[in-house]
């Protein structure tokens, strides 16, 4: 027998022993368990059709738990599948690819030491149920990050992925809008009530649109990326219908945004705006900038007319319903700052500033916090000052990554789709200051298309030198 078969043979034999253990336990965990491998086998042979479920699903992860509150979800038990068949694969076809990615991007090498960090973190750990449930939670990210790097290998899959971006954040807008309209959780509504979801600031006046994330500045977060592409299709696309019909989704986008009340949303996606502002080159420059705060200030103003719930949401981005969230940001940054001072190196445990947050409690704060809203303190009080470089670093690559390719690539549309992904990142840098994205899987694909990006870039940028620099042929001397 040879190895081949061997490979082949031991998971089939332990995947019918997983089936008959967990069928004995529990038949519906067997019913999990089959289709599981069902898929595994399904997506040996189509491996990109997974990795575009998981980034139509990744939106809506909260609403493919398994059962009300579960943080077991069907995008995540796909993301584990796709990371084994990928490894599987690369095995069975003595496929590189796979080993490469893992060294040849510096923020790769970033991931892993962020992951390590998270892990030595534990030495002062004290419930490590939790620290361990978030590093599965960031190994899952990180298993889906380099799916997607493996996988996408030429730009036709890049682009092709991000040209039904917006598209798929049309369909989870949609899930805002009811919201706006009805005033219900979505959540709550998918769940049938089996699980509550929040839908107000902390004055408890006033709806804050959560959408399928349950987390209104999450949420708001998503929108960033998917509104810096509308921006970048409108320049690139020279049909008048086409610029009209994203011109209504980019409207639609930002009337969502705006009810999620997140301040730090806003502002980051307005950023993004203008870096992509920054680095187009188009004629009549100013005009359009003017025709855009045109646009801006109607979509407020439609906003403010036909929907119901968005005084409160006004009052809160002008500031007329007071300054206390921020107040209390301020005190949960104060309180991160002391644990810091007390565990500057490998940190106080990841997760663990819910726990220990009664340590180190000031008069600012008035609520029990989960987090300090600011992934970056949070990163050093949780992972040390070694955790917090390596996260910090994931940012400066990213950003590199991106500029190269806008700096260096002659193709205008490769070359506008960098723009973007280098916006949004400037945008969630920004946003990652105001809360907490450590467990984000939408910074960790952004992440992936600034590799895929620049290694496109720079194996276009390689074929084209060999190409220059070739001899020139010349027939052989015949007597």
């Amino acid at each position: 027998m040879s190895i081949a078969h061997i490979i082949i043979l031991v998971p089939v034999l332990l995947s019918i022993l997983l089936y008959a253990l967990a069928f004995a336990v529990n038949p519906k965990i067997a019913v999990i368990v089959f289709v599981g491998l069902l898929a595994g086998f399904l997506l040996y042979s189509w491996l990109p059709v997974g990795m575009y479920a998981v980034l139509w699903l990744n939106p809506f992860d909260r609403m493919t738990a398994i059962s009300p509150g579960s943080r077991i979800t069907i995008t995540k038990i796909l993301i584990v599948i796709l990371a084994l068949v990928l490894v599987i694969q690369t095995l069975l076809r003595k496929d590189s690819r796979l080993i490469r990615r893992l060294y040849d991007n510096p923020l790769t090498i970033c991931g892993f030491c962020f992951l390590l960090f998270s892990i030595i973190s534990l030495v002062n750990a004290h419930d490590y149920g939790r620290s361990l449930e978030l590093i599965i939670r960031r190994i899952t990210i990180v298993a889906f990050y380099i799916v997607i790097i493996t996988l996408i290998d030429n730009e036709k899959k890049l682009f092709n992925i991000l040209r039904i971006y917006p598209l798929i954040y049309f369909f989870v807008g949609l899930t805002g809008f009811y919201e706006l309209l009805t005033g219900k959780s979505f959540l709550g509504i998918w769940f049938g009530g089996k699980a509550t979801y929040r839908m107000f600031d902390i004055s408890g006046e006033g709806i804050r649109v959560e959408g399928p994330h349950g987390d209104p500045d999450i949420f708001a977060m998503s929108f960033i990326f998917p509104i810096s592409l509308c921006a970048v299709y409108f320049y690139l696309n020279r049909s008048i219908k086409l610029k009209l019909l994203i011109s209504g989704l980019f409207c639609f986008l930002l009337i969502v945004l705006l009810g999620t009340s997140s301040r730090s949303g806003l502002i980051a996606s307005l950023m993004s705006l203008f870096t992509i502002w920054y680095f187009l080159k188009f004629r009549h420059k100013y005009l359009i900038t003017i025709l855009f705060v045109v646009l801006l200030s109607t979509t407020t103003l439609l906003f403010s007319i036909l929907i119901p719930t968005s005084s409160s949401s006004l009052k809160r981005y002008t500031g007329q319903k007071g300054t206390k969230g921020i107040y209390t940001r301020f005190g949960y940054l104060e309180m991160a700052w002391s644990a810091i001072q007390k565990h500057p190196i490998l940190g106080i445990g990841t997760g663990h500033f819910a726990i220990e947050y009664n340590r180190y409690i000031n008069e600012k704060v008035d609520r029990i916090p989960r987090e300090p809203h600011n992934a970056v303190i949070q990163s050093w009080a949780e992972n040390g000052i070694f955790g917090l470089m390596s996260y910090l670093l994931l940012f400066a690559f990213a950003i590199r990554n991106a500029y190269r390719a806008i700096r260096y690539e002659e193709d205008i549309y490769f070359r506008s789709i960098s723009v973007a992904l280098l916006a949004t990142l400037l945008g969630l840098f920004f946003f990652a200051g105001c809360a907490n994205v450590l467990q984000s899987q939408e910074y960790w694909i952004i992440f992936a298309f600034s590799v895929s990006v620049s290694d496109l870039h720079m194996r276009t940028r390689r074929t084209s030198f060999n190409t220059m620099h070739l001899p020139e042929h010349k027939e052989p001397l015949t007597a």
